[in-house]
Parts: structure tokens; sequence; C-alpha cells
């Protein structure tokens, strides 16, 4: 993590409501790979298996608005 960009690791999930997408799809973050894997490992994307998570490079700003800063 540099002094700009924070590590965050995103998992795609079916949830309840609408969603950002508008197709019922979410996004969850988590700053710990460990954690980010043992969601996606019991969480569904459109009804299958979600995908392994994916690391993405915030920048500092979006992570304290998250809440991962």
């Amino acid at each position: 993590m540099s002094g700009r960009t924070v590590k965050v690791y995103e998992v795609l999930h079916d949830g309840s409501g609408e969603g950002a997408a508008g197709d019922g799809t979410h996004v969850a973050r988590f700053r710990a790979l460990a954690d980010a894997e043992r969601f996606a490992s019991t969480a569904t994307l459109y009804g299958r298996p979600a995908p392994r998570p994916h690391l993405y490079e915030a920048p500092r700003r979006l992570a304290v608005r998250w809440g991962m800063a």
C-alpha cells in the first residue's frame, strides 16, 4: 500500500435489492484476502458460486469513503 492507494479485495455477489448495477448484484469489500476468500466461498453471483476476490488498489479518498482506510 502506498500513501496514495489502499489494497481492497472485492467480491461480486447476489444480494437483496437492485444493487448499484440494477441487476441484483452487490460488491463486498475487504481489507484482508482471507476474509474476502471466506466470504466468496459461501456467496453466489447470478445463482452460481461467486468468483475469487479481485484486488483493487483504491485511491485513499475512496477507501476512506468505504471505511477501508
